[in-house]
């Protein structure tokens, strides 16, 4: 009966190694599974692709070398210009705001200059005394000088608010006053004297050069017979003939006199009278302009 005990102790043993020793086996094949996975996890081997798909990825992401851009390439390129081009362009367009700026801040000195280069001089002859040089196209501008007789080039035109055309000097002296001088006069043309009509001596002296008097000129455009200068006296307002100071009984066409008179007042005055071809009295008073210091020539009765 004991020696039965034993053998069964004997196999019950041997059955707990066996056990243990399955465990361990088990426990080892369970470790070395975990270790494969990890590392299949951490390096997943690639799966096998078809050859036709596997042609197609590496056609799509790796482009041949000589291949042609596509037309959103080529726009794209051409959209975004070089470094080198972008200054231009902003150099062009800086030019081109400051050539407007520069046009847009004086107008009138622009169209000024394009109705200049656009002009085409030409020559007015002058044939009367009586007219001034002025500084501006305007009577109210400062007188430059008398306007001498004869032929003078005209480089621009302008128009004054009082409608008178005026015409640039070539020789830069000033502005003459056009209208007037394409008036035809008859049977006088009474005016101040310049220097160069002076210095020529073509014309009969009367009276005194003082520093203040006028070489009033007196140009006669037909034949004229009694002419008288006098000195105006104002009475109640009116001029009236004074004191005789020449007389001539005839006085030929195209026949230059001068008299040398001052204006000591704002209300000095000078007067002609004669009677011209047909016969007609025509008088005329001779002042100085408070405007421009002109002497002025006017007839009363027209």
């Amino acid at each position: 009966m004991k020696r039965y005990f034993a053998v069964l102790l004997s196999l019950l043993l041997l059955c707990s190694s066996l056990c243990g020793c399955m465990n361990d086996e088990k426990n080892t094949v369970t470790s070395t599974s975990s270790v494969i996975n990890e590392s299949e996890k951490a390096s997943p081997i690639p799966s096998k692709e078809p050859e036709s798909q596997k042609d197609t990825a590496v056609s799509k992401n790796t482009p041949e070398p000589d291949s042609t851009p596509s037309e959103s390439d080529e726009t794209e390129i051409t959209a975004s210009p070089t470094p080198s081009q972008e200054p231009e362009s902003e150099e062009t367009n800086d030019n081109e705001e400051i050539n407007q700026s520069a046009a847009s801040e004086n107008p009138e000195e622009n169209e000024e200059s394009e109705s200049t280069a656009s002009f085409e001089s030409y020559t007015v002859k002058v044939k009367y005394v009586g007219n001034y040089i002025f500084a501006e196209p305007t009577f109210d501008s400062a007188q430059v000088s008398p306007m001498p007789i004869g032929t003078f080039t005209i480089t621009e035109e302008a128009t004054d608010y009082e409608g008178n055309l005026w015409g640039k000097l070539k020789s830069g002296a000033g502005y003459i006053c056009l209208t007037d001088i394409e008036k035809e006069v008859s049977p006088v043309a009474i005016g101040v004297a310049d220097k160069t009509f002076l210095e020529s001596g073509k014309y009969i002296s009367y009276g005194v050069e003082t520093p203040d008097s006028f070489p009033i000129v007196i140009q006669s455009t037909e034949n004229l017979r009694k002419v008288t200068f006098v000195t105006l006296e104002i009475f109640e307002g009116e001029a009236g003939a004074g004191d005789v100071l020449m007389h001539w009984e005839e006085m030929a066409k195209n026949t230059f006199y001068i008299m040398w008179a001052d204006f000591p007042g704002d209300m000095s005055a000078y007067g002609v009278s004669l009677t011209d071809e047909d016969g007609n009295f025509v008088r005329y008073e001779i002042y100085q302009s408070g405007r421009n210091g002109t002497v002025q020539a006017v007839n009363p009765d027209l």
